[in-house]
């Protein structure tokens, strides 16, 4: 009787323990399938997200012209710097300050997102308040704070382009 019982046992055991094999066998190549696709859907996915990227980059795209000099600038994804692009294109006359800046106040308000930016870099686009858009053409520290609307590119020869004084200047898409 113990010997039927230990051979019954051991077969089923042996069974158990091949089903148990096949399974993870299944299982496994079935994760293999799996990672296929998705490794498939994440390369494509990745296409997507830099076609993407690509495109919002050229829809953020404005130039702002001084003169006949123009600059290329970037502007950020938020609602004041959406508002601003659908204003676009004007001119204005943006006056000096502090010999750092041009501003320039408008009739109406942009959304604001106000930050202690810390620190201006020349190139800088910014909202100061609710109306007051100020394009800074030189680096300095600061206590102040702003809703950061982009930055110009390249800001090489942005300060001789502005001058000394008042400057009438062009934001286009």
């Amino acid at each position: 009787m113990r010997k039927r019982f230990l051979i019954l046992f051991v077969i089923f055991i042996t069974i158990w323990l091949a089903s148990c094999s096949q399974h993870i066998d299944n299982n496994l190549n079935s994760d293999n399938d799996n990672t296929d696709v998705n490794e498939n859907t994440d390369s494509t996915s990745d296409n997507d997200d830099n076609q993407n990227i690509e495109e919002e980059t050229m829809n953020n795209k404005i130039y702002i012209t001084i003169n006949d000099l123009q600059f290329t600038a970037t502007i950020n994804d938020s609602m004041a710097a959406k508002q601003l692009l659908s204003m676009m294109p004007f001119t204005i006359n943006m006056n000096e300050l502090n010999n750092n800046e041009k501003y320039y106040y408008f009739d109406e308000s942009l959304p604001t997102n106000a930050e202690n930016v810390q620190s201006i870099k020349t190139g800088d686009i910014m909202l100061y308040g609710s109306n007051c858009l100020v394009l800074f053409y030189k680096n300095f520290n600061t206590s102040y704070s702003y809703t950061p609307i982009g930055k110009i590119d390249n800001p090489t020869g942005l300060e001789q382009a502005l001058g000394e004084y008042s400057v009438e200047i062009t934001f286009s898409k």
